[in-house]
């Protein structure tokens, strides 16, 4: 009863996933009325100057974000495609330490750790520890394709 769960599951993550020759198979009007230098160019995911949004989405898929700008030149459209990067790792936290228990007027009574000044003060001892997990999210803009008039007329990024 599990495996056809799992099996259908898996499916449906599959299906949500675009790739390339998906997008090829959605547009193929689009695709077969590129050059074949095109083609090749929308196959491998890259962009060239001239490309229409069409030829852009097949490339590269959906943007993450669009923008609509106006200039001296008339309108322009940003379409901006980011990347999530994560890390995870570990902090290590000293209990006492002068950093985590600040020793002033206000905090004489909170602090637990005898300062580092402190006669009595033994270098020698280890401080009680205790290690957190930490987890960073952070986007990354990867590519950025500019349009006028619904043609790429420059892009950047990977």
């Amino acid at each position: 009863p599990i495996a056809p769960l799992a099996l259908a599951l898996l499916t449906l993550g599959f299906l949500g996933c675009s790739t390339v020759s998906s997008r090829i198979k959605d547009s193929p009007a689009v695709f077969a009325s590129a050059t074949p230098a095109d083609q090749d160019l929308m196959r491998q995911g890259r962009l060239a100057v001239g490309f229409s949004e069409d030829m852009v989405l097949i490339a590269v898929g959906k943007p993450d974000h669009v923008l609509t700008r106006n200039d001296g030149h008339g309108p322009y459209v940003v379409w901006n495609y980011f990347r999530t990067l994560r890390s995870s790792g570990k902090r290590e936290i000293v209990s006492g330490s002068p950093l985590a228990n600040p020793r002033t007027p206000s905090s004489e009574a909170q602090n637990y750790g005898p300062p580092a000044y402190s006669p009595t003060f033994n270098a020698s001892a280890q401080p009680p520890t205790a290690s957190i997990a930490t987890k960073t999210v952070h986007q990354d803009r990867s590519l950025r394709v500019i349009f006028r008039a619904g043609k790429v007329v420059a892009f950047e990024g990977a």
